[in-house]
């Protein structure tokens, strides 16, 4: 069973979608909307998320001139969702 919590400011959200037949990561913070966008992802490299999503954040941060700290601790592991997915 899923524990529900209440979404945070903390939080991160991930969507996978196409573009040109290929697939894409869009990865937003709650708090800040601070978005990181990785073109061209496989399903292989996302497993396990957190050792794909916390380099691509971390390097983006860096690129923008912010502390790989900025937007608060990095969770070792997603939290569950708190919402359902609904794809087109």
């Amino acid at each position: 069973m899923v524990e529900e919590r209440p979404a945070s400011a903390d939080d991160w959200y991930a969507n996978v979608f196409w573009v040109q037949r290929r697939k894409c990561l869009l990865v937003t913070h709650a708090g800040t909307l601070f978005s990181v966008f990785a073109p061209v992802v496989r399903a292989a490299s996302l497993r396990p998320l957190a050792a794909f999503v916390v380099p691509l954040i971390t390097r983006q941060l860096a690129a923008e001139g912010f502390p790989a700290g900025a937007l608060g601790p990095r969770r070792a592991s997603p939290r569950p969702p708190t919402g359902r997915c609904l794809a087109a």
